[in-house]
């Protein structure tokens, strides 16, 4: 999210066009390519989330990488980031918007590899070897991926323990 570009933060779709333009050439050219493979993209680097503006920078991680969300224009969710070092300002708000930030070693992956992330073993495997390992933290982070983020699953369990207590059901935590 370079700020030479932060006139056009608000909107996202236009702002999106200047990701990553001044660490690689032609990027948008090489998602494209890559997403005519077919599988999903993530954004790798060994420190994710510094000196850029977190939500822009999510923002466009999102937009190139992420899911439309029904309803809602010019805005995604979802998408995957995987940094050696993931600023904890950019970690939370990926957390929040419904990005899934894995904090692992990335010496081993370059552009274009294809990778096998395998969440319950905690494995990053490249040509079926292991190449990185890591730990999903918080815990709570494969619920707030699937919800879309952590602000909805707060709102969402929140919801659902007014509705079970509406309904003199017992709460979530003895079912």
């Amino acid at each position: 999210s370079p700020a030479s570009e932060a006139f056009t933060r608000a909107d996202i779709p236009l702002h999106a066009n200047s990701m990553l333009q001044a660490k690689m050439e032609k990027p948008l050219e090489t998602m494209a390519e890559l997403k005519q493979k077919g599988n999903p993209l993530v954004y790798v680097g060994d420190v994710v989330g510094t000196g850029s503006s977190r939500k822009s920078g999510i923002n466009s991680v999102q937009w190139w990488l992420g899911e439309e969300i029904e309803g809602v224009p010019n805005k995604k969710t979802k998408g995957f980031v995987i940094g050696g070092i993931i600023a904890p300002i950019f970690f939370n708000t990926a957390q929040d918007s419904g990005a899934l930030p894995i904090q692992a070693p990335v010496d081993e992956m370059e552009t274009g590899d294809e990778i096998t992330v395998n969440f319950s073993e905690g494995k990053i495997y490249k040509n079926g070897n292991v190449i990185s390992e890591f730990k999903l933290e918080p815990n709570t982070l494969p619920d707030e991926f699937r919800a879309g983020g952590r602000i909805p699953l707060i709102i969402g369990r929140g919801l659902t323990a007014k509705a079970r207590e509406a309904l003199n059901l017992r709460s979530e935590e003895h079912t």
